[in-house]
């Protein structure tokens, strides 16, 4: 390696070169010790599903190695997508707005912790838009056009972004409606993160576009389900039925239970 190298021929160098090459050095130290501090603070604990969409085509698997990992139970189950479109560095696949879409298994009970009383969750994905559109379906697992409990994303009308939490009466628990726009273009790829907690007195949803962007919005009064959603979740249509089908690519995309 170079701190090899410089040992055995520093006496050969000019001492111009000899201190190019000791800040060199002192500089990948540097760099090294905070890397390997900010790796160690990192934590999967509470991460339920990590996809990277990088397999190139078939299923795409659920990498979650944390306490929480659902495991193969939430693989998704790709139907017509495009595998390792290009984009950001990193792999991702194109749903095409027509018929494509993904399902994570089928049990309908491994996204119960973003609805329940207890309810504590964060999704974490990228996403270029393909075609601006209007009640087009990010992600859900049953509550949209159903009376059922669950969690669903939608884009909505002028490029808005709409989250919602449902319980098993079909009521709103929350609503957040973005400002037009918030999904900016169908040109750029975007970082999104959505959070919620039950248990806060007020804004327990909200959404960030590029770790910015914060819009808001607190619970209603109604009272979350405990148990099972209707549908396993879906990415990229409504889960109850064969529409709603939203042209985007998708990138690296993790949940979370806190």
């Amino acid at each position: 390696n170079l701190k090899t190298w410089y040992r055995r021929n520093k006496q050969n160098l000019t001492p111009k070169n000899r201190r190019g090459i000791t800040t060199l050095l002192n500089s990948m130290m540097q760099f090294a010790s905070v890397n390997r501090a900010t790796t160690a603070a990192v934590t999967d604990t509470n991460l339920k599903a990590y996809w990277k969409f990088n397999e190139g085509s078939t299923d795409v698997i659920n990498q979650s190695q944390g306490a929480a990992d659902l495991g193969a139970a939430a693989d998704l189950q790709v139907t017509g997508a495009t595998f390792s479109q290009a984009g950001p560095p990193f792999t991702n696949v194109l749903f095409d707005g027509v018929d494509d879409f993904a399902k994570a298994g089928t049990s309908v009970a491994q996204w119960n912790y973003q609805h329940s009383t207890t309810a504590t969750f964060s999704v974490i994905f990228w996403m270029k838009v393909g075609t601006i559109a209007t009640s087009k379906m990010l992600q859900d697992v049953g509550p949209y056009g159903e009376t059922s409990a669950g969690f669903f994303i939608l884009q909505a009308a002028t490029g808005a972004l709409r989250v919602e939490i449902q319980n098993n009466a079909g009521s709103n628990i929350v609503t957040l409606t973005t400002t037009n726009n918030y999904l900016p273009d169908a040109t750029t790829w975007y970082y999104y993160a959505i959070t919620y907690d039950q248990g806060a007195g007020s804004n327990n949803l909200s959404v960030r576009r590029n770790d910015a962007n914060l819009e808001q919005a607190t619970k209603t009064a109604n009272t979350p389900t405990n148990g099972d959603s209707t549908r396993a979740l879906f990415i990229g249509r409504a889960a109850a039925t064969s529409t709603n089908f939203l042209h985007h690519y998708r990138a690296e995309q993790s949940m979370w239970s806190a």
